[in-house]
């Protein structure tokens, strides 16, 4: 009778599930309808009630932008009660599930091996991250993340502090990658890194690199450090490289938080983008425009291997690509399938970086963790021959602050990726790309004007290699987005302050013309799918300022 009853509501709830998702996929109609009274009679006095609260406000895209959050909201509510009434009816069989991922023991090789390349990685990451050049730019191009924007001109953001973070993190960077002073090293790291990685975020793009953060965040609380480390030899001499030591929880529950977090990073891009597109997401056209868009920002003018030719190759890899993401978190829990889905994690990467120039190089080169190290041959066999110890160490008390750091990991990630934010700093919903593909794209054109005709245009490839294709466009979104236009002219100067400056000086010219240029997506060079110049603003040059370098000229 009780199972029966689950089922039931478990039935129900998809029911209705399915119903508010379709009604929100359809939800420009439906208002439409309600709207000019073509509704259920309900509906119709319902819209027509408040619409004569304000009938001038109050038209047809007030009512459309008014409905499709809340059908969203409810849609994500009931797909909530259903899989908690799913969860109920297997209750038993997910609860000893659960339990055994949480209780599983495992040798110490795979988290010191992910010690190992965690500090590599943030080696590497210090090294390409140009923080000390963003520390310098003008606090006009400061847009801050979520939730930093109450305290955007209280942090001291300066080539100064900027510098010692980067000697800071290269110095623990080499501790923690040998393993000495780990514990204190990795939690000066942490901040450091917070900080570091943090100033570009300020300047118009998050750039996600968010998940060594995280990882480190982990390492803190965890005993990676037990063996290949300058660490366990200090603590037990030679006898630390001659015996291995026996498996324990508190070296595999934080490798299995890893898996879970990954898992959060591909779900929520893979949900939003069903939830808010959904099945147009997954059509030939969507998925060429945002193939387009990728290699426009790449700075490229054909798709690789010209896949955007194929209508059915491309539904199908959009197809493929969200049931990937859906479904990584749940494969986690599955010994034969996490090493899989590891596999094509990778393989999804390298896609995207061949297609888009974005790597992930960061997140994907740890992906060995999704296998036991201990397991293979030359380090099983290396085991087999030493003798195993045991350290005395309270399990209890040494998995405690792993699960705390673990589960508020776990719990934050959740929060931000339900929320769709994005655009936050340290933790965030990884990027969506949930609409469908963009069909257009705005940028600006930068003009200086001689005494004569002929004018110069600013070289804007200068400043994409500068601070990076999708930052640029970051940037170049908020100035368009800008509805002050004093605050518009004050963060165009200070664009341009980005670009070297040659010799010739504002004053030179009679004046400086910015434009909103729109190009349509596709393959071609850029300037042949340009289809409107609209004149932003434009000011008059003054004294003493010097002109960013110019090229081309243009009529």
């Amino acid at each position: 009778m009780v199972s029966g009853l689950k089922w039931g509501l478990s039935i129900v709830a998809l029911l209705l599930t399915s119903a508010l998702y379709v009604a929100y996929l359809n939800a420009d109609i439906l208002v439409l309808d309600a709207f000019t009274g073509q509704s259920l009679d309900i509906l119709n006095d319902k819209f027509r009630q408040h619409k004569s609260y304000d009938p001038q406000n109050r038209d047809l895209t007030y009512f459309q932008n008014l409905v499709k959050p809340i059908l969203l909201r409810l849609t994500l509510a009931m797909f909530a009660v259903g899989f908690l009434v799913f969860g109920l009816i297997h209750f038993e069989k997910s609860r000893r599930h659960i339990f055994s991922y949480f209780q599983h023991a495992q040798a110490p090789e795979t988290l010191t091996l992910f010690r190992i390349v965690v500090f590599a990685l943030l080696l590497w990451r210090v090294m390409v991250t140009p923080s000390m050049f963003f520390s310098g730019l003008s606090p006009h191009l400061l847009v801050a993340p979520i939730p930093w924007q109450p305290l955007i001109h209280f942090i001291p953001i300066n080539p100064l502090l900027a510098e010692l973070a980067f000697y800071g993190l290269i110095t623990m960077s080499v501790f923690g990658f040998i393993g000495l002073f780990t514990r204190t090293v990795t939690w000066i790291a942490l901040f450091l890194s917070i900080y570091y990685f943090g100033i570009p975020q300020f300047y118009g793009k998050v750039n996600h690199c968010h998940h060594l953060i995280w990882f480190l965040m982990i390492l803190a609380v965890s005993p990676g450090a037990d063996i290949w480390s300058v660490d366990a030899w200090r603590k037990r001499g030679k006898m630390a490289f001659l015996k291995s030591i026996a498996p324990a929880k508190r070296y595999a529950l934080p490798i299995r938080i890893v898996w879970l977090l990954v898992g959060i990073i591909y779900f929520f891009p893979g949900a939003w983008k069903v939830l808010t597109s959904g099945l147009a997401w997954f059509s030939d056209d969507s998925f060429r425009h945002w193939i387009y868009f990728l290699t426009h920002l790449a700075g490229k003018d054909t798709v690789v291997l010209q896949i955007d030719q194929y209508p059915l190759l491309l539904t199908a890899t959009a197809t493929v690509a969200v049931l990937f993401e859906l479904s990584f978190i749940f494969a986690v829990f599955s010994e034969r399938m996490r090493g899989v889905w590891a596999v094509a994690g990778i393989l999804f990467h390298l896609s995207i970086g061949v297609i888009g120039d974005i790597w992930f190089l960061d997140l994907w080169l740890l992906y060995f963790v999704f296998f036991d190290v201990g397991k293979v041959r030359w380090i099983s066999h290396s085991r087999a021959n030493a003798t195993s110890i045991m350290l005395f160490v309270n399990e209890s008390k040494a998995i405690r602050p792993i699960a705390l750091v673990g589960g508020i990991l776990l719990c934050l990630n959740i929060a931000f990726g339900a929320g769709r934010m994005v655009e936050a700093w340290p933790f965030s919903c990884y990027p969506l790309f949930a609409t469908t593909g963009p069909e257009t794209i705005r940028q600006l054109s930068f003009h200086g004007r001689l005494n004569g005709s002929d004018s110069l245009e600013l070289d804007i490839d200068l400043l994409r290699e500068k601070i990076g294709a999708a930052r640029l466009k970051a940037m170049i979104d908020d100035i368009l987005e800008e509805e002050n236009k004093d605050d518009t002219s004050r963060k165009i100067r200070s664009l341009l302050s980005l670009l070297p400056n040659s010799s010739m000086k504002l004053n030179d010219f009679k004046a400086i013309y910015v434009y909103e240029r729109t190009m349509t997506m596709g393959p071609g060079k850029a300037a042949q799918r340009v289809v409107e110049n609209r004149l932003l603003l434009s000011w008059r040059n003054e004294p003493s300022q010097s002109l960013p370098q110019l090229a081309r000229p243009t009529r």
